[in-house]
């Protein structure tokens, strides 16, 4: 090496030797920095967040010292001796004693126990053995038990069943009592909230009802104890008082954060453009295109006026570098203030009921309807054109654009109206007020597990665009606000609050319950297990590693069946029931399975498995112990005009069949189901009973669980083709193994299996005419096995 390059090789050592210094010195204070920064940052949010809720941020202990089990690995303390008493004091004296399987699920000793129990195999009455299987040879307290579930048909079912069958062998059980073992998540999660963090004079969100309560409770704490302890709290409309504070909040968070108002603003033109509508598109041929100019110079004053918007008068758009560039079309208003233009585009009921001609007519004696011309002239202005334009529908269209041209011209310091209008994610049926879709969304993604302010950050990496991603953008950044900020100012807290604070074992929440609430939580049972969500799991799974880090003995059993997971559209999954061990982690699992049906006959059984058609973990088959050759199973389809006539005559004939027949108080001769409640709505109605009987009851299939009756009628297919963007997105963050489109898929299909499964002796099923989904499965199947009748006169009812 030479000494020109021995100098220059020098020289760089040098510089990279200074080069390293500095960024140390760097990184160093940069570090103490953000340690400072975070600290200080932590702390004032500690102060600023909420005074109610306590915070989870506490050091973790190191992972490798944490034994992963739920449970001890021991087995419960009992043997054959128990077993064989238990026998001889309860069980051999029953008409129908338990089946093997059954029996596995009274005497399992394992500490963590999972049955999967399908559709009439015992459950409830084996469960209720167990239990008293526990408190009579095992000696636990019924203090030290506590049994979950879901509905409140479930939830009363499993009350009666304990009070009549442990009253029956002596042992009393009060009201009061059974209301304390057989419960709802939410009913003991605010138990423990109230012994722990709640001070007593806090609103709960789920069950403020009335506006303008801002001071008033509703109702005490206990009392949303009760009210929470006869059903799954879940919000399907919000009611004034909610709907209020959400607004509020929406105001409030529009004029102090410019992103989430240009996102809101954005959303509202996105909205207002069409890009949320999913109409026919109208004929747009160029013989067609021809004539539109000369329909708009006629229809221009039709419209004038139609909504007072003010003095914005409209301005000439055309259609240059598009597929129609001779075009030229007038806008109905132009807002130079957001450079919008702006067409008046009625509703169809709105648009019969003005005074406005319903037909042009041309100088050439040709005519044309009016509202036909008005959704043409919409859709080439929003959809084709090269100006930003928008379409105004409604009063309350109206009122929000309003809203939104105010807010642009007011000055920064006044206080600015979030826009209220309805908005439509991709895959909704329908259209939702702004609040109640932020609100939905957020809600079941906290239910997935997925931290919400979190729930943005990999939208670069996705296909998602248009609405979707400015909705999802402002539900991100305005929900923290509102649950961490707003609410507490106001006292109110959610459910979500509490399943969060005592899902994390390290939390010092815990700490402060008393050593009976803790016990209470010793010996789990939960029914309805497929229906189980992140959330609620995570908070069981915390609650029970808690426990043993206290050295309390307990165990978990929980009991459901895959093929009836039919809330996924809430959050829960079969997930965790098909892939219970990696969830509810333990070396020593049971598993059982309850394939028996008692309840219907085995063609019955057979024809719902026929709409299973997924593939599926375990392959499951009922076996039933009634079998025989009659039509049990009557198949119909008809025109979507004649379908609720054609379903009325024939309920008609057959209540009058069923009148004959005696029926106990609490027997349900027959069970009338239909898929959506404005369906069912018409049934009611359409028979016309002035006092519905007691053996008749009216159901939705998803209200339908847990149900039975001797004869069915369902009305409507169970099927699903929409396309649900953003909860595809929030189900892959969750970690879910299917989008959430094709969970819904295999939902429709169990939706199907659950509500054939609720006959005893006969089912009928009406739906409309080339029918895609289940329907056509069972269909099949039973003209595989030659069991469809494809028609039935009135005289050809029997009823078994």
């Amino acid at each position: 090496m030479n000494w020109k390059n021995k100098v220059l090789r020098k020289l760089q050592l040098t510089k990279r030797k200074h080069l390293y210094n500095l960024l140390t010195r760097l990184k160093n204070k940069h570090s103490k920095l953000v340690s400072e920064a975070y600290d200080q940052g932590y702390e004032k949010a500690k102060v600023d967040i909420t005074p109610i809720i306590v915070h989870t941020h506490q050091p973790i202990s190191d992972p490798n010292l944490i034994n992963d089990d739920i449970v001890e690995s021991s087995k419960l303390n009992f043997g054959s001796k128990e077993i064989e008493e238990f026998d001889v004091r309860f069980l051999n004296s029953l008409k129908h004693p338990p089946d093997d399987n059954q029996r596995e699920l009274i005497f399992s000793n394992s500490r963590n126990s999972l049955a999967i129990a399908g559709a009439g195999s015992g459950k409830s009455t084996s469960l209720i053995y167990r239990l008293l299987f526990l408190h009579t040879q095992c000696h636990v307290s019924l203090d030290d038990i506590t049994v979950f579930s879901f509905t409140r048909a479930s939830v009363k079912d499993f009350r009666v069943k304990l009070i009549e069958v442990f009253g029956r062998y002596g042992i009393e059980v009060s009201k009061e009592k059974s209301e304390k073992v057989i419960r709802t998540f939410h009913s003991k999660v605010l138990e423990m909230a109230k012994a722990s963090f709640l001070n007593g004079n806090e609103r709960i969100f789920e069950f403020i009802k009335d506006a303008g309560s801002k001071g008033a409770n509703e109702g005490s704490i206990d009392e949303a104890i009760k009210a929470s302890n006869e059903q799954f709290v879940n919000i399907s409309e919000l009611t004034d008082g909610q709907n209020e504070l959400i607004l509020n909040a929406l105001d409030m968070y529009y004029n102090h954060h410019k992103e989430f108002k240009k996102l809101i603003d954005l959303l509202f033109i996105e909205k207002l453009k069409g890009a949320m509508d999913d109409e026919t598109t109208p004929n747009t041929n160029k013989k067609v295109i021809s004539k539109t100019e000369e329909f708009d110079k006629l229809l221009l004053p039709l419209m004038r006026g139609y909504f007072e918007l003010g003095n914005y008068p409209g301005k000439q758009i055309t259609f240059e570098n598009t597929d129609f560039p001779t075009l030229k079309l007038k806008s109905d208003a132009y807002i130079p203030e957001l450079n919008l233009h702006v067409v008046f585009y009625p509703e169809y009921d709105d648009f019969l009921e003005s005074e406005i001609e319903k037909e042009i007519v041309l100088s050439c004696g040709f005519k044309h309807g009016t509202y036909t011309l008005i959704k043409r002239k919409a859709y080439l202005l929003r959809h084709k054109s090269n100006e930003r334009v928008c379409a105004i529908r409604n009063e309350r269209e109206l009122l929000a654009l309003k809203t939104l041209i105010d807010n642009q011209v007011a000055e920064p310091e006044v206080h600015k109206t979030c826009p209220r209008f309805q908005v439509r994610m991709s895959g909704d049926l329908g259209f939702s007020e702004l609040q109640d879709a932020i609100y939905n969304l957020a809600c079941f993604g906290e239910s997935l597990g997925v931290p919400i302010n979190e729930a943005a950050k990999h939208l670069g990496e996705t296909y998602i665009k248009g609405g979707d991603k400015l909705f999802l953008k402002a539900v991100t950044i305005f929900w923290p606000f509102f649950t961490e900020k707003f609410l507490p100012h106001f006292n109110v807290v959610r459910f979500h609050d509490m399943f969060i604070n005592f899902s994390n074992p390290e939390n010092g929440c815990f700490d402060k319950l008393s050593r009976q609430t803790k016990s209470s939580l010793s010996n789990i049972f939960i029914d309805e297990f497929q229906d189980i969500s992140p959330e609620v799991s995570h908070w069981i799974i915390a609650t029970l590693r808690r426990l043993k880090g206290e050295q309390i003995k307990t165990s978990l059993m929980c009991v459901g069946d895959d093929y009836q997971s039919i809330y996924g559209w809430r959050g829960s999954s079969p997930e965790f029931i098909n892939n219970y061990q990696k969830y509810f982690v333990s070396k020593d699992i049971k598993t059982i399975y309850m394939d028996t049906n008692y309840r219907s006959y085995q063609v019955i059984v057979s024809a719902a498995e026929s709409a299973l058609a997924y593939n599926r973990r375990n392959h499951k088959t009922g076996r039933c112990t009634q079998k025989d050759s009659r039509n049990r199973l009557f198949l119909s389809e008809f025109s979507k005009q004649t379908l609720t006539n054609e379903a009325l005559k024939m309920l008609s004939v057959i209540i009058n069949e069923l009148n004959g027949k005696e029926w106990k108080k609490t027997e349900t001769g027959l069970l009338i189901l239909a898929k959506t409640n404005n369906v069912l709505g018409k049934l009611k109605k359409g028979l016309g009973l002035k006092v519905i009987p007691d053996w008749i009851q009216f159901e939705t299939f998803h209200r339908s669980k847990g149900l039975e009756a001797d004869y069915c009628f369902l009305v409507e297919d169970c099927t699903y083709d929409a396309n649900h963007v953003l909860r595809n997105y929030l189900y892959k963050l969750a970690g879910f193994s299917l989008s959430y489109n094709d969970a819904q898929k295999e939902e429709a299909m169990r939706l199907a299996y659950v509500a054939l499964t609720r006959a005893k002796l006969q089912l009928w099923w009406y739906v409309e005419e080339n029918p895609t989904g289940s329907f056509t499965k069972v269909d099949n199947y039973l003209k595989r096995k030659f069991l469809k009748m494809h028609s039935m006169n009135n005289e050809e009812v029997s009823c078994a």
